[in-house]
């Protein structure tokens, strides 16, 4: 509950923040799932290796704002905090498509490039092949999360689905 009521405040505070809720733990190892109630604060999306200075100081005053938020709470003066947030609860991963021998024979679809959050609906392209053919999506109208993230490559996972969905916050 603490570290919902955080991430709607930051949410409240910037609109750059998202809040994705990941309560699968199976075969997880990152620090968020070594303790009862992890939180992981991300960036980007940026190029792995780059140092880009307009994420850096994006990240550096979202620091400042959960510093400032721990720092009333244990003063007991609580910021303000939303009591509905929208979050968006990860899915299953959508995969690649490949071919008998595990190679990746399409890639993610350019209408689907830098559209984290957003909606993919039935019969909407998802992929294109290496001949411009595209596959469509067939499942229900999901959001889609970490597209074309190169750290899920090497597992061949295009990008993930989610729901969108409306929580109260406890106070």
């Amino acid at each position: 509950p603490f570290n919902l009521k955080l991430a709607a405040y930051l949410g409240s505070q910037n609109n750059l923040v998202s809040i994705v809720l990941n309560a699968s733990t199976k075969g997880n190892n990152r620090l968020r799932h070594l303790i009862s109630y992890g939180i992981t604060v991300e960036i980007g999306g940026i190029a792995p290796n780059v140092i880009d200075p307009i994420w850096v100081e994006r990240l550096g005053d979202l620091v400042k704002q959960i510093l400032d938020y721990l720092e009333q709470e244990n003063q007991n003066r609580p910021p303000k905090t939303p009591k509905i947030a929208s979050i968006f609860s990860m899915q299953e991963p959508v995969y690649f498509p490949t071919n008998p021998e595990g190679d990746i024979i399409a890639m993610v679809h350019p209408n689907l490039h830098g559209a984290d959050y957003s909606l993919l609906n039935p019969s909407d392209p998802m992929f294109i092949d290496l001949d411009g053919n595209n596959i469509y999506y067939g499942g229900e109208t999901a959001n889609i999360l970490f597209v074309s993230e190169s750290a899920y490559l090497e597992k061949k996972i295009a990008f993930y689905l989610a729901t969108k969905k409306q929580i109260t916050i406890a106070d």
